[in-house]
């Protein structure tokens, strides 16, 4: 199995977040698969054999080409045979203000991304269709992107301000403290965070608090308490119930170390 990651250009960070690809190296065994929410919307190119989802207990199949958005609760994925798939985790802001599309709309959802985007990722399909397993097919991924965002504004938005400071502070600071930092109401950046990330600022700031525990438990043991507290939670009741509101599981019962597509998005 092909778990792999890589950075974009640094002209390209605003932009995108990483690129990745995961490959089963022809293994077609079926195995179900649990993704949980990160906070970064993505394109994904599958090049292998399509994949079924089960996002609210009913299994449907995929497209091969798609576009997914701010994801609120972990939902499955299950391959139907050998399977390979490069995919490209962008910046929460870039699908609406780099393709002037609706985060709303996209909030719980994984779309063929014909269906929404009209054509605007064709090149970047024929692109990655070429040569999917190329070591050089990041490259050309950023010579695309390097391209279509000669147009993408490099000045901060407000809700690219908030969110810095969501970053930054790992997902702790108040909605109204981060209304005041960018001088707006908190009913204003509510709508900002609405259209240009597809989830409230609240909401979204409790999924960067979950994903900060992925981070800690790379570089320190499980004492739970202490986890808790670093990872910006109140007290371990209330780390445990934002773990599993977003995994299903207790954090005693997850297997961090296993090698599966959910930790391989989550660590760094």
């Amino acid at each position: 199995m092909i778990y792999e990651k890589r950075d974009p250009a640094p002209h390209l960070r605003q932009v995108v977040k990483n690129y990745w690809r995961v490959d089963s190296e022809g293994d077609k065994t079926i195995t179900t698969q649990k993704i949980i929410p990160d906070g970064y919307p993505e394109i994904i190119l599958h090049y292998g054999s399509h994949f079924e989802i089960c996002l609210c207990k009913t299994w449907q199949p995929q497209a091969l080409h798609l576009l997914a958005g701010q994801i609120k609760k972990h939902f499955f994925l299950r391959n139907t045979g050998a399977y390979g798939m490069i995919g490209i985790k962008l910046m929460p802001t870039t699908l609406a203000k780099l393709f002037g599309l609706s985060m709303h709309a996209l909030t719980d959802k994984v779309v063929n991304f014909h269906e929404v985007a009209n054509g605007k990722f064709l090149e970047l399909e024929s692109i990655v269709s070429q040569s999917p397993e190329s070591s050089q097919v990041f490259e050309r991924i950023d010579s695309w992107f390097s391209s279509v965002s000669t147009e993408y504004k490099n000045d901060t938005s407000r809700a690219e301000q908030a969110l810095q400071v969501v970053f930054e502070s790992g997902g702790t600071r108040q909605v109204g403290e981060l209304a005041v930092g960018v001088g707006i109401s908190e009913r204003q950046l509510e709508r900002l965070f609405q259209q240009h990330v597809g989830l409230s600022p609240k909401y979204y700031s409790r999924i960067i608090r979950f994903n900060k525990i992925f981070d800690l438990m790379q570089n320190q043991d499980p004492a739970w308490v202490q986890l808790a507290l670093d990872s910006g939670h109140f007290d371990q009741s209330h780390f445990i119930r934002n773990f599993k509101a977003f995994t299903g599981e207790e954090p005693t019962g997850y297997l961090f170390n296993e090698e599966n597509m959910a930790n391989f998005f989550l660590h760094k």
